[in-house]
């Protein structure tokens, strides 16, 4: 964890120092934004075969009911639809990591700009008015001293020509991490953790939730179901990357 003293040392420094890639480490050119084009473009989007509501992939799919993995089938969801760019593995793993814990927010940018091609891909997720990012707790945003995904949505938001409006969506209380949670675990951990602090930004309007990993969908899930019950009218989500289901039934976020 950083301070106020070493995030301002970290921002002179990287004023200080040329641009780099934050996955090759090339110098960059003075059009891009934390990533070089050529990593940019090797960040490869998620093939068919995935849940066609979730967008989990799985190994079966025609053994899935409707073209639903089972926790779609079984429990059903509260967003209408959930999109994302990549696979969580790779470099497209590795360039969450560095924005999600290593304080590399100019890698929200890029990753952004892959959000938002998802987002103009897709009819359902073009429908939104607004944006909202998934919040941390205070007490998590003020160790990590920034939201990864309120960066990210930003980001969207601007690319897509949407308002995004970061402090709607709240969280009540501090929640253990889901990195190491089951699937029925994760539901408990997260189930009325999120409010809205004011129903009249969302009431009547489609939202589009941001995140950065989608695994289980359970705090996207929470977070839908907040919105809807100040009056949202629908929820999509779109994420950077998805996860696999673990076998064991733990994964990541």
């Amino acid at each position: 964890m950083l301070g106020s003293a070493g995030r301002l040392i970290r921002a002179v420094v990287d004023f200080a120092l040329p641009a780099l890639c934050a996955l090759c480490g090339r110098r960059l050119a003075e059009d891009e934004v934390a990533v070089c084009m050529e990593c940019l473009t090797r960040l490869a989007p998620a093939c068919a075969p995935f849940c066609r509501l979730c967008a989990r992939p799985g190994p079966r799919p025609c053994g899935w009911r409707g073209g639903l993995c089972s926790i779609c089938a079984d429990h059903g969801r509260q967003f209408e639809r959930h999109r994302a760019y990549g696979l969580f593995e790779g470099d497209l793993a590795r360039a969450i990591r560095l924005l999600k814990y290593s304080h590399r927010r100019s890698l929200a940018q890029p990753l952004g700009v892959l959000q938002a091609r998802v987002v103009r891909a897709d009819y359902i997720l073009r429908q939104a008015e607004i944006v909202v990012p998934v919040p941390l707790h205070r007490t998590r945003r003020r160790d990590r001293g920034y939201n990864q995904s309120e960066l990210l949505a930003q980001a969207v938001a601007d690319l897509t020509g949407r308002s995004c409006t970061p402090r709607i969506l709240r969280r009540r209380r501090a929640t253990r991490t889901q990195t190491k949670l089951t699937q029925d675990e994760r539901l408990a951990n997260v189930r009325g953790a999120f409010w809205v602090g004011d129903p009249g930004e969302v009431s009547g309007r489609s939202v589009l939730l941001v995140d950065d990993v989608f695994t289980t969908g359970a705090t996207l899930d929470a977070c839908a179901a907040a919105l809807l019950e100040a009056g949202a009218r629908s929820v999509a989500a779109v994420t950077v990357a998805v996860a696999p289901a673990p076998p064991t039934g733990r994964g990541r976020t």
